[in-house]
């Protein structure tokens, strides 16, 4: 397996032999990277898929070979922030200053964001302190529970990626919850300029 192969994510040898022989703990490293890579270009494909609608204009059957570009994906620090700024857009106290904060043992954090960007899918009652072990774990399995009813694109995280603060777990967490909310964002654009205006009764 080359790194040309699979769409420049890296694939050591090493790696590429585990693949072959089925190796659980290599397949998920390997399906992690892909996802990572997806989540991080999402915003440069909307940008090609946008320059692509925009040429059908003028051109009738387009070709876009346009392929995500490195310097226009999202970084780790530009979701670090947006993370930050949607839960202080609610109120709430709880923030990070990165993504191996051990304050995001208790899930508080992710437990505001995904309140932010889904008003309305977290019931506080079942939200902890998480002051021990044991309310951190059920508050990371309950906000996990949480993402995946709202949509939010399957991540190979688990709640002990949670409660252990695996740095690069939680990176493809957040990323996913953005990509998630802009998602969301860019149908919402779409289905508004599709939506033809409402005629003023006379």
């Amino acid at each position: 397996v080359s790194t040309q192969s699979t769409g420049g994510v890296p694939v050591h040898v090493n790696m590429a032999r585990d693949l072959a022989e089925g190796a659980r703990t290599s397949t998920l490293a390997f399906l992690n990277q892909l996802m990572k890579y997806d989540v991080m270009h999402f915003r440069e494909r909307i940008r090609i898929q946008q320059n692509a609608e925009n040429e059908m204009l003028l051109w009738p059957s387009p070709s876009p070979s346009s392929s995500p570009d490195e310097k226009n994906s999202l970084t780790e620090l530009e979701i670090l922030n947006w993370a930050t700024e949607k839960v202080a857009e609610t109120g709430e106290l709880t923030t990070i200053c990165g993504f191996d904060d051990q304050s995001i043992m208790d899930c508080l954090f992710l437990i505001n964001l995904i309140e932010a960007i889904e008003p309305g899918s977290i019931n506080f009652a079942w939200v902890f302190p998480g002051k021990t072990l044991s309310e951190c774990i059920s508050n990371s399995q309950y906000f996990l529970n949480v993402i995946w009813r709202a949509g939010v694109p399957m991540v190979l995280c688990t709640w002990e990626d949670v409660v252990q603060v695996r740095q690069k777990s939680i990176l493809l967490l957040v990323a996913s919850l953005f990509f998630h909310y802009e998602r969301n964002l860019v149908r919402h654009n779409r289905q508004q300029q599709q939506t033809p205006p409402t005629k003023e009764k006379e």
